[in-house]
């Protein structure tokens, strides 16, 4: 004959307490925070850092490549994916992955009644025919960190969430915007993606941050390649619009931050292109050189600003994002396929 447990004190707290984890668990889960922000670190932290290049030896012998060169746009990293992301409150979500539509399409799709539009549709580049931008992309599979500094032979720039590295969180290569200087110069100085602080900014939590660095790097370590890929993401239309050269390759509306994780203003550059999670973040994620400068930290990382797709269509044409700009499947799709690795984004009111 076999006894039956008996029902302790202890045994009937343990019960109720994983009851109750379990439920704080579900209502975590369930959240509606639209979280769609990159927020795994991007900057890893080897056990030693490598000392700084000498930019008096060898020459850089970097080579041009063009816009669809492979080994200008590194294949998508797979090793980590970003976070999830849960859907804005009151907002039910397909739990099918969406399907994706022709990538010829570039322009929005069609509204019906009295819903949001583009203001002005074919709309040409403010630069015409006469935009470029340069970039440098690192050349190695190697990590090593890429210090910045103030002029040439000048002082580092503190960078708070732990510098520039050769290779991205993602094992994405490094990617910079020259603002100034050639492919046969010692020293160029570029616009880069990273953040500082801004203790004359109003945030929610401080520190408070911004975006726009820039600075001094030795070159050395990096192909160049000149392009003529730009967009224009206007938070006053709520719309995204990419051009090569003067040749419209897509516009549609999109959706942007809301007021309490507004879009930040700002030039910025397309700096890796990373699998999407799930499919809330629809086929593509394009992380931007922007961060939130509302936010600090984002479940537990940069609060990167990203260019991807939805599985909530319904919502292109609103400011209800963390930050990210959302667009339909097929314009993601399409400006995944034509933008290079630097493309310059400007996002303007």
């Amino acid at each position: 004959m076999t006894s039956k447990p008996r029902l302790t004190k202890t045994r009937i707290i343990q019960a109720v307490c994983g009851l109750l984890l379990l439920a704080l668990f579900g209502m975590a889960c369930s959240s509606g925070d639209s979280p769609e922000l990159v927020s795994v670190p991007d900057t890893p932290t080897p056990e030693t850092l490598p000392p700084v290049v000498d930019p008096t030896t060898t020459q850089v012998t970097a080579t041009t490549a063009s816009p669809n060169d492979p080994t200008a746009s590194p294949s998508d990293p797979t090793a980590t994916e970003p976070p999830s992301e849960p859907p804005p409150d009151n907002v039910v979500v397909n739990p099918t992955i969406p399907g994706i539509p022709d990538i010829s399409t570039t322009s929005a799709p069609p509204n019906t009644g009295s819903g949001p539009s583009l203001a002005e549709n074919n709309k040409p580049s403010p630069y015409g025919n006469s935009f470029s931008a340069t970039v440098i992309i690192a050349n190695g599979p190697d990590q090593r960190r890429v210090p910045l500094y103030d002029a040439p032979n000048g002082n580092e720039i503190a960078l708070p969430d732990g510098g520039l590295w050769y290779r991205s969180y993602y094992n994405g290569a490094l990617v910079m915007q020259v603002l100034e200087g050639s492919q046969a110069d010692a020293w160029v100085r570029v616009n880069v993606a990273a953040r500082q602080l801004a203790p004359e900014r109003n945030c929610t939590v401080p520190p408070c941050y911004k975006n726009g660095v820039s600075g001094w790097v030795q070159n050395q370590g990096f192909d160049w390649f000149t392009h003529r890929y730009h967009g224009i993401i206007d938070l006053s239309e709520k719309s995204v619009r990419l051009w090569n050269g003067d040749e419209l390759i897509a516009e549609t509306l999109a959706v942007i931050g809301r007021p309490t994780r507004e879009t930040p203003l700002g030039t910025f550059f397309l700096k890796e292109k990373l699998p999407p999670p799930n499919a809330a973040y629809g086929p593509h994620v394009l992380s931007l050189s922007a961060y939130s400068e509302q936010l600090r930290e984002f479940q537990g990382g940069l609060p990167n600003i990203a260019l991807h797709g939805t599985n909530q269509p319904g919502l292109i044409g609103q400011a209800v994002s963390s930050g990210c700009i959302r667009v339909p499947n097929n314009v993601i799709t399409t400006i995944n396929n034509a933008a290079p690795l630097g493309t310059i984004f400007e996002i303007v009111v």
